[in-house]
């Protein structure tokens, strides 16, 4: 099951997780304003920077369409709506999977309960969280 997590601090997870047996993959900005391709990630590989500076996993690895994807997330509601960091990358690429080539896309939102709002303003391209796992709850949208 391919999976997807994010930030570089979450090293450790996605170690623990690769060794459980999961296919893990990172994104890759390979063009601005675009939607994100992701490449599996192994323990150790070299990494280098993609067009917004971001380590990612070297073109030589194999572009992975995920079938969950961990995503960090400023706040969430209790409706599953998400704020991220305002790029639209993760929408565009939610999007594009859920519509063209993942209709079975999982998408979890990685948060702390305290982030967490009543409400949150939503347009038509934000796309939403189907779960949200924090450090007090798992909740399915």
């Amino acid at each position: 099951t391919p999976l997807y997590s994010s930030a570089a601090s979450d090293v450790y997870k996605r170690q623990h997780l690769y060794y459980l047996g999961f296919t893990c993959c990172l994104p890759v900005v390979h063009k601005h304003n675009s939607s994100l391709l992701f490449r599996e990630w192994i323990p150790g590989a070299k990494m280098q920077k993609d067009k917004c500076g971001i380590l990612s996993p070297l073109p030589s690895f194999s572009v992975i369409l995920p079938n969950l994807i961990l995503t960090p997330i400023v706040a969430y509601d209790n409706a599953g709506n998400r704020l991220g960091y305002g790029a639209g990358y993760y929408d565009r690429t939610i999007s594009d999977l859920r519509k063209n080539k993942k209709k079975d896309l999982i998408v979890v939102g990685v948060a702390y309960a305290a982030q967490c709002s009543d409400s949150l303003p939503r347009n038509a391209y934000d796309q939403s969280l189907d779960w949200v796992i924090t450090e007090q709850r798992i909740q399915k949208f």
